[in-house]
C-alpha cells in the first residue's frame, strides 16, 4: 500500500492549532511567517497585528507582496527605513523623496524628486515637488525651483491637493529658516482646510503649526492656535454645514427645521439629505448637533429619508452609502465574550466572561440590512437564481415557492429604511452571496473578500469592543434613548439608526433592540470561530437576542436566542460582515 502523502498545509495547520491550544500566539504567527507562501505571510501579518507587533506585521505584509499595508504598519511603528523599502516597492518616487528629506538625506532625495517632477502632470503635485527640490538643493541653488513653485502656487484652485502644496511651502520655510514662509504656508493651508470642512486634517496641521510657532519663539501665535484648537470642539461653530436651516437645528427648533428640509429633500438637495441624516443620528459625515433631537423628531426625519431615498444605506454598485461610513472596521486583538441562551442567566453569564483573541480584522454593517437594500436582491432575480443559495436553502425555497420576505407587502414592516424582517437564515445567506458577487463584479470588493453573516464571536466583538461592557453603549442601565425595546413603547421595528445613544464602540447601531439578527454559528457550538456554510431545516442556529418587544435584560452583548433556519418572523433580520477569505496554498511535498 502506498504511504499516505498529506499536503504541507495540513502539517502547518496542525502546528498552528497546537501553538494556539498552548496559548503561544506568537509562535503560531511565526510558523505561518516561515511557511513561505504569500497566503501564509498574509495570515501571519494579521496575527502579528493582533499581538500589536507592527514591525513583524509589516515584514509579513511585505513578504505577502502587500507593500501598502506594510507601509501603514511601518509608518505607525515609526520605522522610516522600512517605510522607504515599501515606497520603493510601490515605485512612488515623490513619496520616497519626501521621506528622505524628513530623514535629512538630501543627496539621496534629490534624484528621486527630480525624476518624479519630470513625470508629473498635476500642477499641485509639481508645486509640491519644486518646493521639495528647492529644500534639497539649499537656499541659493534651489532659488529657481522655489520661484517657479511660488508662481504656480497662487494660481492653484481650492482643493485637497492644493493644501499639500501650501504645507510644502511651510516645510521649505522650516528647512531654510524663513519664518514668513512658515506662517504663510500653514495659515493658508488651515484656511483652505476650513473651507473644505476637513476638520481632522485641520486639527493635525494646526498642532504642527503650533509647534512651529513655539520653535520660532512666537508665543502669541502659539496661544492663538491653542485657542482655535479648543474652539474646534464647539459644535455650533464647526460641526454643521453652512445652511439656512443650521440656526434652527443648533437652537433645537426641530419642527421648523423639518418643515424647511422636506421640500428640499424631495428635490434631491444633498445638503438637506445630509441634515436629515444628522437629525436621525445626531451626527453624519463629520457633522453633529449640539442638542440631541427627541425620538419623535428623529423618527420623522427618518420617515422623510425613506420617502426620498435614504443616503445612509448601502449602494450595491459602489459598495458604500452615499454619505459614506456604512462599514464599521473591527481591528484584531483581545476581547471578552460570554454568550448565553436564557435571559435569567444574565448575571451568572456576565460574571463568567472569557478572554479570547480575534486574529483578523473585519468590517460589519453599520445597520441591519433594510428593505431598500434587500429590494435590490429581489429585483435582480435573487429568488430565481440557485447559485446564490445554499443546498438546503434552495431545496426549502423550491418547496415553499417564496418570492419575497414574509412581510414584504405589510405596511407595518416594509418602510424602505426599516430592517428587512420575515427572512429565513437561508434568505439572509443568499443576499450575502449575491452581494459578494455584485461587489466583485463592480470592483469595490476585493476578490479575496467575502460578505456573509457574522459568527456569534464576531458579532459580540463588534458589540462589546475590547472591554467587559454589559451593553453596546457601556454599563449604564438601558433606557428608551438607547434602543428600540419594550420600554420605548413603539411596538414594532423603527428605521435603522434612530437610537444613536446606543452606538457600539465600533460605530455599529441597533445591535441592541429593533430586530434579532441571524448569526452563522450553530446552537451546539456557540463559541465556534468558523462560520456555517449551510444548515439543514432540523438544525438550529444562534441569533442575537433582543428586539423591539424585549425586556432590558435581553439587550446584553452576550444574549443569544436559537431557532431553526426556516422561521420567518417579524422579529428577525440580519446584518452583513466583510471578511478576507484566507486559504493556504495546497502545496505538496
Amino acid at each position: 500500500m502506498l504511504p499516505l502523502r498529506l499536503p504541507r498545509t495540513y502539517y502547518l495547520q496542525r502546528a498552528v492549532a497546537s501553538y494556539e491550544r498552548a496559548g503561544d500566539a506568537r509562535a503560531a504567527a511565526a510558523v505561518l511567517a516561515n511557511f513561505g507562501t504569500p497566503e501564509a505571510h498574509a495570515e501571519a501579518a494579521q496575527r502579528y497585528l493582533a499581538l500589536d507587533d507592527l514591525a513583524a506585521a509589516g515584514e509579513s505584509f511585505l513578504a505577502a507582496d502587500d507593500p501598502e499595508r506594510a507601509l501603514a504598519c511601518f509608518q505607525q511603528a515609526k520605522l522610516p527605513e522600512r517605510a522607504l523599502a515599501c515606497l520603493e516597492r510601490l515605485g512612488d518616487l515623490a513619496a520616497q523623496g519626501a521621506l528622505l528629506l524628513e530623514l535629512g538625506h538630501y543627496d539621496a532625495a534629490l534624484p528621486r524628486l527630480t525624476q518624479a517632477l519630470s513625470q508629473c502632470e498635476a500642477e499641485a503635485e509639481q508645486v509640491r515637488l519644486r518646493f521639495h527640490i528647492a529644500q534639497a538643493l539649499g537656499l541659493e541653488a534651489g532659488e529657481a525651483h522655489y520661484r517657479a513653485a511660488l508662481a504656480q502656487l497662487e494660481q492653484l484652485p481650492l482643493h485637497h491637493t492644493s493644501v499639500a502644496s501650501w504645507l510644502a511651502l511651510a516645510a521649505w520655510g522650516e528647512a531654510v529658516g524663513r519664518h514668513d514662509r512658515i506662517q504663510e504656508g500653514y495659515a493658508e493651508a488651515l484656511r483652505q482646510l476650513a473651507a473644505l470642512q476637513d476638520w481632522p486634517r485641520w486639527e493635525s496641521n494646526a498642532l504642527r503649526y503650533q509647534a512651529a510657532a513655539e520653535a520660532m519663539g512666537n508665543h502669541r501665535l502659539a496661544q492663538l492656535l491653542k485657542a482655535e484648537l479648543a474652539a474646534l470642539s464647539d459644535p455650533v461653530t464647526h460641526t454643521l454645514p453652512a445652511d439656512p436651516v443650521t440656526p434652527l437645528l443648533t437652537s433645537g427648533q426641530w419642527a421648523l427645521a423639518l418643515a424647511e428640509l422636506q421640500p428640499r429633500a424631495q428635490q434631491g438637495d444633498p445638503n438637506a439629505l445630509l441634515l436629515l441624516a444628522v437629525l436621525v443620528e445626531g451626527a453624519a459625515r463629520g457633522h453633529s448637533l449640539p442638542i440631541a433631537p427627541p425620538l419623535t423628531q428623529r423618527l420623522e426625519a427618518a420617515r422623510l429619508l425613506a420617502e426620498v431615498g435614504d443616503p445612509r444605506l448601502l449602494d450595491p454598485v459602489h459598495g458604500d452609502a452615499p454619505l459614506g461610513a456604512y462599514w464599521c472596521s473591527i481591528e484584531p486583538g483581545p476581547f471578552w465574550y460570554g454568550a448565553y441562551l436564557e435571559a435569567d442567566q444574565q448575571e451568572r453569564a456576565y460574571l463568567s466572561l472569557q478572554r479570547a483573541v480575534m486574529p483578523y480584522p473585519y468590517r460589519i454593517g453599520r445597520y441591519p440590512v433594510t428593505n431598500a437594500e434587500y429590494r435590490h436582491f429581489i429585483e435582480a432575480g435573487g429568488y430565481q437564481e440557485p447559485r446564490w443559495w445554499t443546498a438546503h436553502g434552495w431545496d426549502y425555497l423550491q418547496h415553499h415557492k417564496w418570492r419575497a420576505p414574509h412581510f414584504w407587502q405589510d405596511a407595518a414592516w416594509n418602510q424602505p429604511n426599516q430592517p428587512v424582517v420575515g427572512v429565513t437564515w437561508w434568505e439572509a445567506m443568499a443576499y450575502c452571496t449575491w452581494l459578494t458577487h455584485v461587489g466583485h463584479q463592480h470592483g469595490w470588493l476585493p476578490q479575496i473578500v467575502t460578505l456573509r453573516l457574522p459568527t456569534s464571536l464576531e458579532w459580540e466583538r463588534a458589540a462589546r469592543s475590547d472591554d467587559q461592557r454589559r451593553y453596546p453603549w457601556g454599563d449604564q442601565p438601558a433606557e428608551p434613548e438607547h434602543a428600540n425595546y419594550q420600554a420605548t413603547g413603539i411596538g414594532r421595528t423603527t428605521p435603522v439608526g434612530c437610537f444613536p445613544a446606543g452606538q457600539a464602540p465600533s460605530g455599529a447601531l441597533d445591535l441592541a433592540g429593533n430586530v434579532m439578527e441571524w448569526l452563522s454559528t450553530p446552537v451546539h457550538k456557540r463559541y465556534q470561530p468558523e462560520p456555517l456554510a449551510d444548515v439543514s431545516a432540523g438544525e438550529r442556529v444562534l441569533l442575537s437576542w433582543s428586539h423591539y418587544g424585549d425586556h432590558a435584560t435581553q439587550l446584553n452583548c452576550g444574549a443569544r436566542s436559537r431557532f431553526n433556519p426556516y422561521y420567518r418572523y417579524h422579529l428577525r433580520g440580519f446584518r452583513i460582515l466583510w471578511c478576507h477569505t484566507i486559504s493556504l496554498a495546497d502545496s505538496r511535498t
